[in-house]
């Protein structure tokens, strides 16, 4: 009876789906710019690792999300039920470096380029140019930054 439970219970477990996982992309990133008043420290040329989930869908859902690992400390930026595009979009940030806070200021990310224009689950490469305002605690300052990107196959 044991046995007869046992080989139930596994055909009822190995009969339900593999849950998939989100696709995300993971590379570089490096501030090319700035403008506005940046009073704590001049941002351009930070360089830092990139991980970006887009919300293109399927496992990824609706809302779409990038963090940056610098020297400095680690920034996330989440942007709910909306793909990155061409129209600055406020955002949910946060910041991890001497402890973990939530950036209060308003902060708004837009990407001004995107290669390719649609991104899916099997797209290899990204290359994405953009701005966040609001960067860094100092709410005048707006960055300009590249991103290269490639899907990680995990």
């Amino acid at each position: 009876m044991k046995r007869l439970a046992f080989v139930i219970a596994a055909l009822i477990l190995f009969s339900y789906p593999a849950l998939a996982a989100p696709v995300h992309w993971q590379g570089e990133f490096v501030i090319t710019g700035k403008s506005g008043s940046c009073p704590d420290y001049d941002p351009t040329n930070t360089f830092g690792r990139v991980r970006f989930r887009p919300g293109i869908g399927g496992d990824n859902g609706t809302s779409s999300m990038f963090s940056v690992f610098t020297s400095r400390g680690t920034s996330s930026y989440y942007l709910s039920g909306h793909l990155f595009d061409t129209t600055f979009r406020a955002v949910s940030a946060s910041m991890v470096g001497d402890g973990v806070s939530t950036i209060f200021n308003p902060v708004k990310v837009k990407f001004s380029y995107q290669k390719p224009a649609v991104i899916s689950a099997s797209t290899d490469f990204l290359n994405i140019r953009g701005q966040i305002s609001g960067f860094d605690f100092m709410p005048l300052c707006t960055v300009g930054f590249k991103m290269v990107l490639y899907r990680r196959a995990d």
